[in-house]
This record gives C-alpha cells, sequence and structure tokens, in this order.
C-alpha cells in the first residue's frame, strides 16, 4: 500500500473512456428520468418479447421489470441474468429479481435494474456490470468515516444533508477527468441538498509540481478563488510550473501564488495525514457522507448514488437552478 505523498490510483484507470464521454449530460439526464419518472415506475414490456420473467430466477417478476423497450433480446438476456445475481441493498438485501418481484418494489432495485440495463446496452459485459454493481452495493455499505472540511473549499452549502469530499491533486491525469464529472454532476442539484468538498492530497513521489498547486490552491481559497482555480486547472492539462502560476494569479487578480509562504504548507499536511489515517492510498479518493464511493467505471452511477443517499435520508431531489433551465429548454423544444 502507498501512503502520503505516493500511490496512484489505478482504479480510476479502466473507467477512463467512460469518465472522458458526457458527464454533465449524462448526470442531468438522469436527473431529469429520475423527477419525470412516478415512484415505483417501470417502462412496460416491450411487445411481442418471448422473454419470461422468471429466467433463471425463482422470484416471479412483475411484467414491467421482464423487458426493457430499449433493448435487443440478447442485451435483454444480459439484463435478467445480471438482476437474478446481483444483490440489492438499501430496502431490500435479496437478489434485484427478488427485491422487484416485492409486492411494493424496491426503490434501490428498480433504480439497480436501469443502471444494468443502460450498462448492457452500451456493450458492458457481465462480470463488469456484476462488478460495478457490487462496487455500489459496497460504496452504500462502506462505513462512514469523519471528514474534517473546516477552512477548506466547499462549492455548495457546508450545511447539505449530502457532502462529497474528494480528496485530491492538480497534476494527476485521472484527479482531472474525475473533477469534471464531480463537479458536472454535483451542479445540476440544489447546492443546499448537495454539496462539494475538496481535500489537499499531492504525490509528491509522483507528480513533481503537485504539490506546489496544492500550495496555489490554499492561497486561492484564502483569497476566496478557490473555485475558479479548480476549473482552470482541470479543464485541461495545466501548467503548473511556478511562472505558469504566477500567470494566472495575475489573471485571476490574486496577491500572490502562495510558494513561498509556509503557512500554505499547513493545510495539505493536515490532509495528507488525516487521508493516511483514513486508508487512502492514492488519488482521487472519494467520499459522500463519509462513506468511500468506489464505484467508477460508469459515471451516471454517481448520479445515481446521490439519489440513493437522498433516499437514504428520506429526502427528495431539489435540482439546481441550472438544471431546470436545461429541462425547461428541452421540454419547449418538444
Amino acid at each position: 500500500m502507498f501512503t502520503g505523498y505516493a500511490g496512484e490510483r489505478t482504479r480510476i484507470q479502466a473507467g477512463t473512456r467512460q469518465i472522458k464521454t458526457r458527464t454533465a449530460t449524462v448526470g442531468f439526464m438522469l436527473l431529469s428520468i429520475f423527477l419525470s419518472r412516478p415512484a415505483g415506475s417501470a417502462t412496460k414490456t416491450g411487445a411481442g418479447s418471448a422473454i419470461t420473467g422468471k429466467h433463471i430466477t425463482d422470484c416471479e417478476l412483475p411484467d414491467k421489470f421482464k423487458h426493457h423497450p430499449k433493448l435487443k433480446d440478447k442485451e435483454n438476456k444480459l439484463l435478467l441474468d445480471v438482476i437474478a445475481k446481483a444483490e440489492s441493498y438499501g430496502d431490500c438485501n435479496k437478489t434485484i429479481s427478488c427485491c422487484l418481484a416485492e409486492k411494493q418494489p424496491s426503490r434501490f432495485a428498480e433504480r439497480l435494474w436501469w443502471a444494468a440495463a443502460r450498462m448492457a446496452a452500451t456493450g458492458f459485459k457481465q462480470n463488469e456490470i456484476l462488478e460495478e454493481l457490487k462496487r455500489r452495493k459496497t460504496s452504500f455499505e462502506n462505513p462512514v468515516k469523519q471528514i474534517d472540511l473546516k477552512d477548506r473549499p466547499v462549492l455548495g452549502s457546508p450545511k447539505a444533508p449530502v457532502i462529497v469530499v474528494e480528496f485530491s491533486e492538480f497534476e494527476c491525469p485521472y484527479c482531472r477527468q474525475t473533477a469534471v464529472v464531480l463537479k458536472g454532476i454535483i451542479e445540476n442539484f440544489s447546492p443546499d441538498q448537495v454539496a462539494l468538498g475538496y481535500k489537499f492530497f499531492p504525490i509528491s513521489k509522483l507528480h513533481p509540481f503537485a504539490l506546489g498547486a496544492a500550495r496555489f490552491g490554499v492561497q486561492a481559497f484564502r483569497e476566496g478563488k478557490f473555485w475558479e482555480v479548480y476549473k482552470r486547472l482541470t479543464s485541461k492539462p495545466p501548467d503548473l510550473k511556478p511562472k505558469a502560476l504566477a500567470k494566472l494569479a495575475k489573471q485571476l487578480g490574486m496577491k500572490g501564488t502562495g510558494l513561498d509562504d509556509p503557512s500554505t504548507l499547513e493545510p495539505i499536511d493536515h490532509d495528507v495525514k488525516e487521508g493516511n489515517k483514513l486508508g487512502i492510498d492514492g488519488v482521487p479518493a472519494v467520499y459522500i457522507n463519509g462513506r468511500e464511493y468506489v464505484a467508477f467505471r460508469d459515471p451516471a452511477s454517481l448520479t445515481e448514488r446521490l439519489f440513493e443517499e437522498l433516499d437514504r435520508l428520506g429526502l427528495k431531489v431539489k435540482p439546481s437552478m441550472k438544471a431546470k433551465e436545461r429541462r425547461a429548454n428541452k421540454e419547449g423544444k418538444k
């Protein structure tokens, strides 16, 4: 295991292709579907399908879960195989199939059904879908860890019921990709309901400019410009050399870069020590209300994980103004 400033999060690499594509759009689309779909509803049975609801499970599926109308028969067979093997969680701890067969189908199982169908339609193999669903279950059931966000950047309300915390740095390419996903999806939720917190975890042994960039981030936070810096340094591969940071500081109207101020090291040291205690062995490391999030292959899973956390708290989804405007524009074009 790598500790301190060493170690690169390898779990992200397998999902790089998916993470790069349509992250904010995926989040908005899922939010729109969730808000427009009645609770406990699902798609109707596809006409002419010969696939039965029992398939390889003893649980008799309701008609609405037997066939997804947008899946080909081969993909639908894959879906039925997956939900007969994968376990649900939250309000039902049996297989997804059996949880859907309950008199009142599980909300969590229904969401997993949709997720499995989406992955089947986009070319995931059975073992990949099962692994992703297992990771989602792990993310939901992981133990809660206490994370200190006092005097740290928070996008949204620090008192939001759902707080996503990102241990990260600015030189790691996977951190940059994850940052785009996180910010793009979280901005679809009301900021008083879902917020994003940032913790500094530079990996200097692998990335020579990461510590300097983290110090620059601390200085930007002190001057109220952290999220502008975050956006600039994660939107494309950044130049993190001291001269480039000085130029960026001038563009943003900052008083300095923080590279010559010893006090900018203090919050970084604190965050690294805290990360070590949490068992973080690389970045990015993401926590949702203190539970480590590990399902990275499918970016849409993050949006659904936030739905699940709101469900756990008994809260209804509140979209952001930006999401409402997108939805209104979309409906206006119909």
